[in-house]
């Protein structure tokens, strides 16, 4: 009796299938030995597979924290591969997320938080609207990516005036009338306003100032001066 041992050490995560033949001296047909085997390859989960950062505003920059773990038996290294689109089934970099680090390498804990990683993440939206980005990181021996959900509603800046309307009343021809109205940022980010009258084509409304930026939480006056060059209710 002979015994014979055989290794196997897989490259990636999957199904192996082969078959070995021995050939004896005096055979004529070889003896085959039917081998099969699966390979496990690294495994690592997020402290959270969805992110659900609610409503924020377009342009201000927010940071998360985001923790991945080794949950498998041997060590594993990952790098960040980019957005997944479903639309077209492709991948690139985010417009949205930034990620430290983009790669790393996981222990299996024989040192204290050796088997785990902060991510430190940035975003910053560049247009309005509710959105769900899928990242996608390789995990180096396993054909199966890791995936990170993030989802959210990106709003623009918020503002309030004092007065819902203007009333001049009773007005002389050609005389300088003003009112004051108070314009409120209420919103996280600077806003950029421009203000018109769409419907004042005979240029009797002055509206001081009618375009400028407004920090967050700050007030401006703006004056509406109206003279009437045209006798009518308007």
């Amino acid at each position: 009796i002979i015994e014979c041992f055989t290794l196997f050490k897989p490259i990636i995560a999957q199904h192996y299938h082969t078959i070995a033949y021995c050939q004896v001296t005096g055979r004529d047909q070889l003896l085959a030995l039917d081998i099969k085997g699966c390979g496990i390859g690294p495994q690592a989960k997020f402290s959270q597979s969805t992110i659900d950062i609610g409503r924020v505003f377009l342009n201000k920059e927010y940071h998360y924290e985001v923790i991945l773990m080794n949950n498998g038996d041997i060590e594993a290294d990952f790098t960040l591969k980019g957005s997944y689109n479903h639309h077209t089934n492709t991948i690139s970099s985010s417009n949205r997320f930034e990620f430290m680090p983009t790669s790393g390498h996981l222990g299996i804990g024989k040192n204290l938080n050796d088997d785990q990683i902060i991510f430190n993440i940035n975003f910053k939206a560049p247009m309005v609207g509710d959105f769900t980005e899928i990242i996608h990181f390789t995990l180096h021996g396993n054909l199966k990516p890791l995936v990170l959900t993030f989802k959210g509603k990106v709003i623009g800046p918020t503002f309030t005036f004092n007065q819902s309307y203007l009333s001049y009343g009773i007005v002389s021809y050609g005389c300088l009338n003003r009112q004051i109205l108070t314009f409120t940022n209420t919103s996280d980010i600077t806003l950029d306003y421009r203000f018109r009258i769409p419907q004042d084509m005979d240029q009797e409304f002055h509206i001081i100032p009618s375009r400028g930026s407004l920090n967050a939480g700050d007030s401006i006056d703006i004056y509406v001066e109206f003279t009437s060059y045209t006798v009518k209710r308007y």
